[in-house]
């Protein structure tokens, strides 16, 4: 075992850990956005349901 494999064995260790982080914060990032989308859904649901409650007020003051 010479100095080349030793500095061989931490280059490929080198680009395991770099592949590690990029699917680490990759992983993360779908995350992130999977929350973002489920907390605009909720938003967009919220919405709607205000709308249609004032909807229905306004109807019912109008024919009351």
């Amino acid at each position: 075992m010479n100095v080349d494999d030793i500095l061989f064995g931490l280059i490929l260790c080198g680009i395991g850990l770099v592949g590690v982080c990029f699917r680490c914060e990759y992983v993360l990032l779908r995350e992130i956005r999977a929350i973002e989308r489920r907390r605009a859904r909720v938003m967009r649901e919220l919405q709607v349901k205000r709308l249609s409650s004032q909807v229905d007020g306004e109807r019912f003051a109008q024919t009351g």
